[in-house]
């Protein structure tokens, strides 16, 4: 069983104990421990699982690259953005992100 970072699922999926599908975003954020896992396993994995949308957020560069699963069962990048660039999601859901805002200053 995976455990995504972040995820979004339809309300109908969620049960006491699991979800009952695959998470319709499942977001994943890197560290120098995990990133090969998330880039990799994590994404193949989500991918065969029939999430329909894989977000990976590097707090390193900033950056976001989103992925959106293509009818192949494979994903399929829709969008890479750094530092001071915005992300225009309109699925699964219209939001705004700009990863400079992600990252807490230190």
């Amino acid at each position: 069983m995976l455990q995504p970072d972040v995820l979004v699922a339809r309300r109908s999926d969620v049960t006491d104990r699991n979800l009952s599908a695959a998470p319709v975003l499942a977001v994943e954020v890197l560290s120098p421990s995990t990133q090969r896992i998330d880039r990799f396993l994590k994404h193949s994995r989500y991918a065969a699982g029939g999430g329909e949308h894989y977000w990976i957020i590097d707090p390193a560069g900033p950056s976001l690259v989103a992925y959106v699963l293509s009818t192949t069962g494979t994903y399929d990048e829709v969008a890479r953005v750094h530092g001071d660039e915005t992300y225009a999601a309109s699925a699964p859901f219209d939001v705004l992100i700009t990863p400079t805002q992600l990252v807490a200053e230190s």
